[in-house]
């Protein structure tokens, strides 16, 4: 680009045109932004694509092109968007190419309810699968646990995790049971849920970093939490800092 100064002549000066001069305007790099639709597929014979692939505040075809790389088959396939135009950058993402016989397995970070719970798959197998307990279907269970496996379609998950909120401001829950393969509780999962006065947690796998801060926070205030005997010490010191009240008891 070039840019040329004008000024007009007035009865004192005389009017005068400037040298151009040029000058640059370096595209905009946006390899920060934010990409959605990146998902499973399932392999139909055909090359595999992404139906739903977007870049947020971007247009296809107009700020970006996409390409694919290894879609032609089961396994893993990349995405790359190349930014134009006003932009520069690219963007690299991998995604499952599954074979069309698992038409029924659920797919990564995709949400189904079982019976009473909302779960979210964390990693998708046939065999081998884990899923996070996200809700309760409704808020009106007095009992609830999060149970050692769950089987979604027919394929049998491992539950190992309680998600964020999950039980936040459930009033008519009074008793939860945590299962032997529990690893991480999220933060605030059970936050004012004020009637919850007995938690039996039977994994042996907790760790103070995976218990989300305020988890237990402002249940009732006198509740019982009963853990594996070699563990009372080392969760009671943990729970304390996930919000447990002061006059709980952990046996």
């Amino acid at each position: 680009y070039y840019v040329v100064g004008t000024a007009a002549g007035t009865d004192t000066y005389l009017a005068a045109t400037s040298a151009a001069v040029s000058f640059t305007i370096a595209p905009k790099n946006v390899t920060t932004a934010t990409v959605t639709g990146v998902e499973a597929q399932y392999y139909t014979g055909k090359e595999v694509v992404l139906p739903q692939l977007a870049v947020t505040g971007y247009t296809a075809g107009t700020d970006y092109n996409v390409s694919y790389q290894n879609n032609t088959k089961v396994g893993t396939a990349t995405v790359t968007i190349t930014f134009t135009g006003n932009y520069t950058g690219t963007i690299s993402r991998t995604f499952a190419v599954l074979a069309g016989n698992d038409a029924d397995l659920p797919l990564k970070n995709k949400i189904y309810a079982v019976g009473k719970y909302k779960y979210k798959v964390t990693k998708s197998a046939a065999t081998g699968g884990t899923v996070e307990l996200k809700a309760p279907v409704k808020k009106n269970m007095k009992q609830a646990k999060a149970v050692n496996f769950v089987k979604i379609n027919g394929y049998r998950f491992k539950v190992t995790s309680i998600a964020p909120n999950a039980f936040k401001d459930n009033k008519k829950l009074k008793q939860f049971t945590i299962g032997t393969n529990i690893v991480k509780i999220g933060k605030n999962a059970f936050y004012k849920a004020k009637n919850l006065k007995k938690v039996t947690i039977k994994t042996t796998k907790l760790k103070t970093k995976k218990v989300g801060k305020k988890a237990f926070a402002r249940i009732y205030s006198k509740a019982v939490i009963r853990v594996p005997k070699k563990k009372v010490k080392t969760y009671q010191k943990f729970l304390k800092k996930a919000g447990l009240p002061g006059q709980a008891k952990v046996k």
